[in-house]
């Protein structure tokens, strides 16, 4: 149960279990990306393969640091749990329902509507996965459409950009979406604050 990740069922990809299961003798895949821990290169597989890479004069360069190998074990806890939904800010972003996504963009735009010369929509969007094998696959999203009067959505997109923290939003036409399932509900009002500060004022 352990590598069996639903995320990648649902996008038709193998998992580590499935492959291995399959007959693979070796499986490689990413400690980041859809198994949401540390930046880390795992590799799976039959005893003698695997004992062959430990031996290999590259292994020593390429092993995995302590603080790594610590967040990879507390994250594959988290699979072993169950409990990726409730612990892991990536499942957070992908299973969020989109009603919730559109109750966080009202509230956005709400606070946002005092910026002068902006105009704020709430629009359906597309996410992409963005991890891995799935990195293109389509998720059904909410959006905040910011448009500046007077402003190119490519100087808009700039401006975000060079703000503290910085914002990455996506140009559409002539105004610059914010994809809400790409932001944890814990930093709505730090992305709020922050277009304020980037745009209170501006032209």
């Amino acid at each position: 149960q352990l590598f069996q990740n639903p995320v990648l069922a649902t996008f038709g990809e193998p998992d580590f279990r499935t492959s291995i299961e399959d007959g693979a003798d070796l499986v490689l895949g990413s400690g980041d990306k859809l198994l949401g821990g540390p930046q880390a290169g795992i590799i799976l597989g039959r005893a003698p393969f695997i004992q062959s890479l430990r031996h290999h004069p590259l292994a020593r360069c390429l092993r995995i640091d302590k603080i790594s190998l610590a967040a990879l074990h507390a994250t594959l806890l988290i699979h072993a749990r169950g409990t990726t939904t409730d612990e892991l800010p990536l499942y957070q972003m992908l299973h969020a329902d989109t009603s919730a996504l559109n109750q966080r963009a009202e509230s956005l735009v709400a606070q946002l509507s005092s910026l002068p010369d902006v105009t704020l929509q709430i629009a359906p969007s597309v996410a992409e996965v963005g991890g891995g094998s799935c990195a293109g696959h389509p998720v059904q999203s909410v959006a905040i459409s910011l448009h500046l009067s007077g402003t190119p959505a490519e100087t808009l997109a700039r401006k975000l950009r060079l703000s503290v923290p910085a914002i990455w939003g996506r140009i559409d036409s002539d105004a610059v979406l914010l994809d809400l399932r790409s932001v944890h509900p814990g930093e709505d009002e730090l992305l709020c604050q922050t277009v304020k500060s980037a745009l209170d004022g501006e032209r």
